[in-house]
């Protein structure tokens, strides 16, 4: 079974194992733009002759993130998808498949605007397979699980269910909680290929 590992911050702990995986000149996915704060960390870790593939439903998050790539000097490494992230697979190049270094996403629904369009169990959890097809030998998925709402936790269930599934797989996921004695607290899940 998963392993559990307490965290002091869970932002800190996300950018900490995204940083340790994903190289200069690599390729990496925000799978929920949001307001930018990911996907601009992505873009300063690929650096220029690398590549983050940002993706959102909402022309907000996009606009925002824009703004945010902009202001950086960093929009020319991110190409901005304004679609589903389980749709994820139809924009990265198919020779790529095996080459991501890292995948964050961030559940849930985005700061400061409508809190009825979130992230969803179907399309979240089509992402996650996705995301586990394009990631390359030595990558690292993150995703932060929020199940202080009611579709968050659905989420969660449904993503901790998976674990076993995907451990048979050849998957090694560990669960990040920080020591927190709500049940509602957010948590992170990372998922690496088991070293042979």
């Amino acid at each position: 079974m998963a392993e559990t590992v307490l965290i002091p911050r869970m932002i800190d702990e996300c950018h900490r194992l995204l940083q340790e995986h994903i190289p200069a000149g690599g390729f990496a996915i925000d799978a929920t733009a949001g307001n930018g704060y990911d996907t601009a960390f992505l873009a300063r870790l690929v650096g220029p002759e690398g590549k983050v593939w940002s993706f959102d439903i909402q022309q907000a998050a996009i606009d925002s993130t824009r703004n945010r790539l902009e202001s950086l000097n960093l929009a020319e490494r991110v190409l901005l998808v304004p679609d589903s992230h389980s749709r994820m697979a139809d924009y990265v190049p198919a020779n790529l498949a095996g080459s991501i270094s890292g995948i964050a996403f961030n559940l849930g629904y985005l700061p400061g605007s409508d809190k009825q369009i979130t992230t969803r169990v179907p399309t979240s959890l089509e992402a996650v397979r996705h995301s586990l097809q394009l990631l390359s030998a030595d990558g690292i998925l993150t995703v932060t699980v929020y199940p202080g709402h009611a579709e968050g936790t659905r989420e969660g269930d449904a993503l901790l269910a998976l674990i076993p599934e995907f451990e048979q797989a050849g998957w090694l996921i560990r669960i990040h909680r920080v020591p927190d004695p709500k049940s509602a607290a957010p948590f992170l899940l990372t998922y690496q290929r088991k070293k042979t």
